[in-house]
């Protein structure tokens, strides 16, 4: 196959065990397995992260107008109330 040698992160492949590749036909790209070809875990993470800081903001919005409306009281004279 022509290209850069296969470059895995495991001990899962052996020198000269058969394995199927999605390679480049130019010979530019490294070979990748089908499983390192997938994209679904790396979306998933972004939808995490992105999910996560999501729902951070929207805390720290609800945290600040809840301070807000704490100081709001603390400023009006006493006996007066909400109406």
């Amino acid at each position: 196959m022509p290209g850069p040698e296969l470059e895995t992160t495991t001990d899962l492949y052996d020198v000269g065990q058969e394995l199927t590749v999605v390679a480049d036909p130019e010979g530019v790209l490294r070979p990748r397995t089908p499983g390192q070809a997938d994209a679904t875990g790396e979306l998933l993470g972004a939808g995490a992260a992105g999910l996560a800081a999501l729902g951070a903001v929207g805390w720290m919005a609800w945290r600040g107008s809840d301070a807000a409306s704490r100081r709001e009281e603390g400023k009006r004279p006493p006996g007066t109330g909400k109406a």
